[in-house]
């Protein structure tokens, strides 16, 4: 906005800085309802008179209309902060791509993600960035057949248990390849297939134990 109308930019309060004694983590409870229904109030008269401009302003103001429709309920003229979170929700604004996600449940982190492939030998042969929240097992496919689509020959692929849903497994064998993945309990529970406690593993093969009625 500054560089776009500079008029419009200061009627707005132009740049400022939260003073430490106005962090979030220095309010009680009351202060901290206060400073969110101003900080709504502001966030709508911004929306308000930058909204007919084009890029990059426009996306700007896309971006706050996300953000305060994914963290703040207007309840008849009342404001308050949306309790749970929103699915996918925008955690940085200064790069709104980024998302939380999680190693483990000590291990968490905002940001993005890498899935990629190997060669027996070491090399990287295909690589794919995706935000922090998305599912590995979903990105298996579209990295095995970009490596197809290039002209690597792939029979075998070894992942660990994110990527060893039934769906991926069976598509790898339509692709003339195998899937050597463990097999996580919770898999294949929508419906469609039989989870892995209905089956008797052993050196003689897999059994199903609803058939043999066991």
């Amino acid at each position: 906005m500054k560089k776009i109308d500079h008029h419009l930019y200061k009627n707005l309060g132009g740049k400022r800085q939260a003073l430490k004694r106005e962090k979030v983590y220095h309010l009680n409870q009351k202060e901290k309802e206060e400073k969110l229904v101003d900080i709504v109030k502001e966030a709508q008269n911004v929306i308000q008179k930058t909204e007919c401009f084009d890029e990059p302003v426009k996306e700007k103001v896309e971006i706050l209309k996300r953000i305060l429709g994914e963290n703040v309920l207007e309840e008849e003229g009342n404001v308050c902060r949306r309790k749970g979170q929103v699915k996918d929700r925008i955690v940085n604004p200064v790069d709104p791509g980024a998302r939380h996600g999680a190693k483990s449940d000590d291990k968490k982190f905002v940001g993005y993600k890498v899935n990629s492939t190997m060669s027996e030998d070491g090399f990287i042969t295909n690589i794919n960035a995706t935000c922090g929240n998305s599912y590995d097992g979903d990105l298996l496919l579209p990295l095995i057949d970009k490596g197809l689509a290039n002209g690597q020959m792939i029979s075998k692929v070894v992942a660990d248990g994110a990527y060893g849903s039934a769906a991926n497994r069976f598509e790898i064998l339509k692709r003339d390849a195998v899937l050597i993945a463990p097999v996580s309990k919770d898999a294949n529970t929508s419906g469609d297939y039989y989870p892995q406690a209905m089956f008797s593993i052993d050196e003689s093969g897999v059994t199903c134990l609803q058939v043999t009625g066991q």
